[in-house]
């Protein structure tokens, strides 16, 4: 009705002339995925990690956790969860060195006492 009455968009009058426009409006969840894929989008281009806008980051975590988690990575950001997998991580590869050096050390001892 509004290419009609000429009160369309722009944008909206140049799809119809090239002949892009779609013959079946989209749905509404059509649209709302088009919404978020274009806000993610935005959001990865703002780097929120990098810039330190929270808003932006917990934003990007509800939207896209995989992408939110590649650009946590690229500004070596890391949630708690993840620092405290890491350091779990690290304190268990400490203790197992110490062990192994306590383990050398007795095997050394036993070789002198022979």
């Amino acid at each position: 009705m509004s290419l009609l009455s000429r009160s369309a968009p722009a944008g909206l009058v140049a799809d119809a002339l090239q002949g892009s426009l779609s013959p079946t409006p989209k749905t509404q969840e059509q649209r709302q995925k088009e919404s978020i894929s274009a806000e993610v989008k935005q959001l990865i281009k703002a780097s929120p990690y990098k810039a330190r806008n929270f808003t932006q980051a917990i934003r990007l975590e509800e939207l896209d956790p995989a992408a939110a988690k590649r650009l946590r990575t690229e500004a070596g950001v890391q949630t708690p969860t993840e620092k405290a997998v890491a350091e779990a991580a690290q304190q268990q590869a400490h203790e197992h060195a110490m062990q192994q050096m306590y383990a050398q050390g007795i095997a050394m001892q036993q070789a002198q006492l022979l």
